[in-house]
């Protein structure tokens, strides 16, 4: 999302922050309570939010560390069996 020109151009910020509190507050109210045409007359937060509940871990693939099969950091790993499935194989090494 680009920041709308009337918040950058037309609104005299005094400093950074000010500017970051002014903008966050329009992003805010732009997602969370303005009404958008496209949607149905609906706010994007609100759309996001029912599709979030009804999503299933396996649509989430962008969040994969968060997923119990991804193995963690501190988890021993058995090269052996790695290399027997052929998953190191398919991948660039």
């Amino acid at each position: 999302m680009q920041c709308p020109a009337p918040l950058t151009y037309l609104k005299g910020y005094a400093d950074g922050r000010e500017a970051k509190a002014g903008i966050a507050n329009w992003i805010a109210f732009y997602n969370g309570r303005r009404l958008h045409q496209a949607l149905g007359y609906r706010a994007p937060m609100a759309i996001w939010r029912e599709r979030m509940q009804a999503a299933k871990a396996v649509d989430m693939m962008d969040n994969a560390d968060a997923l119990t099969t991804c193995p963690s950091v501190d988890a021993p790993v058995d090269a052996r069996r790695i290399f027997r499935s052929g998953v190191a194989r398919s991948r660039v090494l």
